[in-house]
Formats: C-alpha cells, sequence, structure tokens
C-alpha cells in the first residue's frame, strides 16, 4: 500500500472517529508503528485542523465547526492532487491570483506554498490564507464580510465587491457542479454573486472540477462554459465526455 492511500484510510477513520493511535492504526494497516508515525507527521503538515495527542491525533475541538471541509479534503483527494499539479504552472512570479474557499483551492494551496518566488494571493478561504502565510514571499489578503458557524468560507454580505479593487490576473475556483447547457452551479448562494462577477473581473478564469461532478447540478449557476477560460480535472474523466466539453472549453 502506498502512502497517500495508507494517509487517505487514517484520515477517513480520523474524521469518522474523532481520534485514532498508532497502535489502532498499525494494526489496522498491517505496518509498523514507525511507519504509522511518519504518515501522523505528514497529516499534522497538511491539515490544521488536527492536533498531536499522546500516542496518536484527534481533531481539535476548536475546530469541528470545520469538520465537514475536513472531509471534503478527503473525499477526490487524489484526482484533487493531480488538479493541482495541472494548475500550478499558471501561478508566476508577481502574479494576483483570486482562489475561492473551496477544497480543492486548498490542494493547490499546499502546492503554492512551496513555491520561490513572490506572487499575491487574494481569498475569502480561511484555511487556505492560513496556509499560505506560512510563506512570506506570498502576500495573502483575506477578503472582508462575515464568517458563518461550521463554515470555511468569508462571505461579503455587504457587497464591498473587494476584489474590484485588484487588477487579477487569475481567479482560480471550484464548483458544486458542471453540465453542459447549465455550466457551472454552486450550492452556496451567497457565492453565486460573487463568483459571476470575479469571473468577469478577472484576465483569466480556471476552473478546477474533479471527474465527479461532470453532469451534476446544484441551486444557481454562476458561468456558462463559454465564460471560463481554461478547466482543469483530473485523469478520470471519460474520453467521451472529455470530447464533449473540449467543444466548449479547453480543458487539461
Amino acid at each position: 500500500m502506498q502512502p497517500s492511500d495508507r494517509i487517505s484510510i487514517i484520515k477517513n477513520t480520523l474524521y469518522s472517529e474523532k481520534k485514532v493511535t498508532i497502535a489502532e492504526m498499525a494494526a489496522k494497516l498491517n505496518v509498523t508503528y514507525p511507519t504509522i508515525r511518519k504518515d501522523f507527521h505528514q497529516i499534522l503538515l497538511s491539515d490544521n485542523s488536527i492536533k498531536k495527542i499522546h500516542g496518536g491525533l484527534c481533531v481539535e475541538s476548536e475546530e469541528d465547526s470545520l469538520d465537514l471541509y475536513s472531509k471534503r479534503l478527503v473525499k477526490h483527494e487524489k484526482e484533487k492532487e493531480q488538479i493541482a499539479a495541472k494548475a500550478l504552472s499558471y501561478i508566476t512570479e508577481k502574479c494576483t491570483v483570486l482562489l475561492d474557499s473551496s477544497s480543492t483551492t486548498f490542494v493547490l494551496a499546499k502546492a503554492m506554498v512551496k513555491l520561490d518566488f513572490r506572487f499575491t494571493v487574494i481569498t475569502n478561504g480561511i484555511s487556505t490564507a492560513r496556509l499560505l502565510s506560512k510563506n512570506d514571499k506570498i502576500t495573502v489578503i483575506v477578503l472582508p464580510g462575515i464568517l458563518h458557524n461550521n463554515s470555511n468560507t468569508i462571505i461579503d454580505e455587504f457587497n464591498f465587491n473587494f476584489s474590484n479593487r485588484f487588477n487579477l490576473d487569475i481567479f482560480i475556483f471550484s464548483a458544486t457542479g458542471l453540465t453542459l447547457n447549465g455550466g457551472f452551479s454552486e450550492y452556496n448562494l451567497q457565492e453565486v454573486s460573487h463568483k459571476a462577477n470575479n469571473i468577469q473581473k478577472a484576465k483569466k478564469s480556471i476552473a478546477l472540477i474533479d471527474s465527479s461532478k461532470f453532469g451534476q447540478s446544484s441551486s444557481a449557476n454562476f458561468a456558462s462554459l463559454d465564460d471560463v477560460d481554461i478547466l482543469i480535472t483530473d485523469n478520470k474523466i471519460s474520453p467521451e465526455t472529455k470530447s464533449i466539453y473540449s467543444r466548449r472549453i479547453e480543458i487539461l
């Protein structure tokens, strides 16, 4: 079993049980204690909602409001990593990037934080901002608004439209669903108008959509396929689906 597979199993167990131990996971995965300790170390580096306890890991009680978000990070994790690897090449020195608060862009942020040049990131995602602030070459700007309970997203309920003050090189976002005729849709109605505005404002818009979201629709549409410049997905997309959508938008 690959380390990434073990880590996914450990995370799933952790978010389900709220706590895991070295002994428990070593027995479950049939590996040595040192191997599990290495896996635990990687998990701690990648997720601020998890803390170390004696003999194991647990989800911090003060971060319980982000539990659903953490579960989304685990879901389709490998696909999101494939997408992030493709998207990373669009981040260039001195660029200004707007990231939404999705779990997919957070996976991209985990790759961005390792870059060794200066650029600016604007985001309404608390976890994304926290992570990127660890690199002092990245200027991190957090959009103003209200942070609701059980949320990772700052919502601009005052219509500040703060992102309009910047010259955005790229807007990188995800969506709840994507259909050929309806385009990109979102379940969070408070984000719909802002995503639509940011797509129009940015010089380039890039959608990060894993293959499970194709053919799915949510509460409201915020952009058509023609509105977005590039669609990045994972390797699980079927050749037929890719061919159909490629007629309307560039797909990587």
